[in-house]
């Protein structure tokens, strides 16, 4: 199989934004031992493998010349302790026929061709415990990325592209050929390890049909909070605790998540006097009642309780017994709930925060949860006005593969996207208003990303990474949104207009400080101190 157009040489270091870099690897050996002494030498730094590649995040400005001569040292390469997994696996795939076609084989000599294969966990990534499979031979491996990826492919699929094999641990988006299913359970957030393939592990995948049912690994069932301020009378889907962005759990493909919009949750977080996480309401249908006082605050949010409305943007205090119901969602169809001390809530890998990705986390609220709360303090904010809205444009800096397009950097300067219904937390896709983009044939390996990454399936839309995104992502990324507009990722609807523009990466760090001071100037009342300036550049 031909090299992937748009691989830079290993040895180079690439931006991924204003505060990330890439460094590239010959395989994904080199990229494990590279990862390992970046973590050694660089305490602190965000640190994430991928499988020609390293992303080291987290500070800024980032050290070049430190990483240089990192990147030009000899490392070590480690001895992976070998374990053979054998999968089995149902060869009933909607892209069974399609891919026979394609290939010019019989849908029965591709599965001879899936089963009669021993691969190579690479690399775990893209979303928790999913092994990138190297190794694949013949047909199968010539077989590139689909041009337009689903926005949902079921939990279990097999899947094949540019190469290599997986089984998708959770429902995702993804690119890739689904030739079968699989039962086997490969990620566990409550087991030690949680992943059940770890890198240098080989895989076979074997027939179903013909072996013993696979035992699943046990798993509890999520603890539920019993005791609280705030009782869970109603609820819709997917509404969930955010907390901030998870750190150093990538290497098992954890996303970092966080809030959709940070400036408003860190909005609603200081009106009751700095709450450590809040809730992120993305339905209509949720209520909640007080069995003890209680201070809210809603941002974005049109509430009643016991029937009366009640302001936004204010501290508002519930006594015993109330019920506080949503009426309304604000802007990209979510708003932010607040409680003082609270919410509380279980923490998973550091967060309480649910990812909606891969699920990792306490999940979403559900009848009879309990949620922690406080009375808060009379030294609180007033009241905070809304985030001034207007034409939307995002702003972003150069990323590592410009080359992708025609023209580079220039063909994104100024091109208007559309929002599409398929949107989400996970990403936000973007089709041209007039034309589409103009994306040159190729593939890229796949690499670790950064919320705000710009991707550039072969249908040339965009995709732009939200907090829940896959760890790894196979297309290419010409660009990212700089840190100062990635809220605004959070306020979009389906069928709005966005601009981009290009910026120069070294205002993006001013640009965030100006953002921070504009979102401090929006609470009325008691200011916030330093301590909170520091939360808020946290949540970004």
């Amino acid at each position: 199989m031909s090299r992937p157009t748009f691989d830079p040489e290993p040895g180079t270091l690439l931006p991924l934004g204003p505060n990330a870099v890439l460094m590239t690897t010959h395989d994904a050996r080199g990229a494990r031992a590279l990862a390992a002494e970046l973590s050694r030498d660089l305490p602190g730094v965000e640190v994430t493998p991928g499988l020609c590649s390293v992303l080291v995040s987290g500070v800024a400005p980032l050290d070049r010349s430190r990483l240089f001569a990192l990147i030009e040292g000899d490392h070590d390469v480690p001895e992976d302790p070998m374990t053979l997994h054998e999968i089995p696996v149902t060869p009933n795939g909607p892209d069974l026929q399609e891919a026979a076609q394609l290939l010019g084989l019989s849908p029965a000599e591709i599965v001879r061709e899936l089963l009669d294969q021993e691969l190579e966990v690479a690399v775990l990534g893209f979303s928790p415990g999913f092994g990138y499979l190297t190794g694949l031979r013949g047909p199968l491996a010539s077989l590139a990325r689909r041009s337009t990826p689903r926005a949902r492919v079921p939990a279990g699929s097999l899947a094949v592209a540019s190469g290599m094999a997986a089984i998708y641990p959770q429902s995702s988006p993804g690119g890739w050929w689904l030739l079968g299913t699989s039962d086997v359970a490969l990620f566990d957030q409550d087991a030690s390890p949680p992943a059940l393939f770890a890198p240098g592990d080989h895989v076979r995948f074997v027939d179903a049909a013909r072996c013993a049912a696979a035992t699943p690994r046990p798993r509890p069932p999520h603890a539920r909070s019993t005791h609280g301020a705030l009782e869970v009378a109603a609820t819709s889907p997917w509404i969930t605790v955010v907390d901030a962005p998870r750190r150093s759990v990538a290497a098992f493909g954890v996303p970092p998540s966080g809030p959709f919009d940070s400036e408003r949750a860190w909005l609603a977080r200081q009106l009751v006097g700095g709450a450590e996480a809040c809730v992120e309401v993305t339905g209509t249908g949720l209520a909640l009642r007080a069995h003890r006082p209680v201070t809210i605050a809603a941002v974005d949010l049109a509430i009643r309780i016991d029937g009366r409305a009640a302001p936004e943007g204010t501290p508002v205090a519930m006594g015993v017994d109330q019920e506080l119901r949503v009426e309304r969602l604000g802007l990209g169809n979510l708003g932010y709930l607040a409680i003082a001390g609270g919410p509380g809530g279980r923490s998973v890998f550091h967060s309480r925060g649910t990812d909606l990705l891969s699920q990792v986390g306490p999940g979403p609220l559900q009848v009879g949860d309990h949620l922690e709360g406080d009375v808060a303090s009379s030294s609180l904010p007033r009241h905070a006005r809304p985030i001034p809205r207007g034409p939307v444009v995002l702003r972003i800096s150069a990323g590592p593969h410009e080359s992708c397009l025609v023209g580079g950097m220039s063909a994104l300067d100024g091109w208007e996207g559309i929002v599409d219904g398929a949107s989400s937390k996970v990403g936000v896709r973007f089709r041209g208003s007039d034309e589409p983009l103009p994306r040159r044939r190729g593939e890229i390996t796949s690499i670790p990303v950064v919320t705000g990454a710009v991707q550039v399936p072969p249908d040339a839309t965009a995709i732009v990474l939200g907090p829940d995104h896959a760890t790894l992502g196979g297309y290419p990324i010409p660009a990212v949104v700089i840190e100062a507009d990635l809220a605004l990722l959070g306020r979009l609807s389906p069928g709005e207009r966005v601009t981009f523009r290009v910026v120069d990466p070294v205002i993006a760090d001013e640009e965030q400080r100006q953002r921070h001071a504009v979102l401090a100037s929006l609470l009325e009342g008691a200011s916030p101190g330093s301590e909170d300036q520091g939360r808020l550049a946290n949540w970004g």
